[in-house]
């Protein structure tokens, strides 16, 4: 086996997307517009992020109970600010991160995310999975444009 590694490096390898009917939430585009989102996969770094979110969200819960001690208010405003992550199971909290980070059409935030899932969780699942089948899938190889001569043909 030959695996030609200059080619490789001088590859244009773009991130494979994919635009994907969300028509559960087509009364919120306008009439006559495709009720599609814009996805693409994740990079390597953006896996580990995603699969590293429990991690974080215990040092959330941790930096909340440090700062807030005892005061509920003040416990309540933080968790406001970083996300409440209480009672969110893995999976969720998993594919939210994805989302986020892989949604190209419209940019996604956590708020967005986090409504997403409580009201259609199935749209939340249906993008995800399209998400992690393009990461598994690889980049795509940029087409070569031809090289033109400079002069007009008639």
């Amino acid at each position: 086996m030959s695996f030609d590694l200059k080619a490789f490096s001088k590859a244009q390898i773009e991130p494979r997307t994919r635009e994907v009917p969300v028509t559960a939430l087509s009364d919120f585009f306008a009439d006559g517009e495709q009720a599609v989102f814009k996805v693409r996969a994740l990079e390597h770094a953006e896996v580990s992020k995603v699969r590293e979110c429990n991690q974080r969200d215990d040092l959330v819960k941790s930096a909340i109970a440090a700062l807030s001690g005892s005061d509920h208010e003040k416990s309540k405003a933080i968790k406001e600010i970083l996300g409440d992550v209480d009672g969110v199971p893995e999976r969720t909290r998993v594919r939210i991160e994805a989302l986020k980070l892989a949604c190209v059409e419209p940019v996604i935030d956590q708020q967005f995310a986090v409504k997403l899932a409580q009201f259609f969780p199935n749209v939340l699942e249906h993008l995800t999975e399209v998400i992690f089948e393009l990461t598994d899938q690889g980049g795509v190889i940029a087409k070569k444009k031809p090289k033109t001569s400079g002069t007009a043909q008639t």
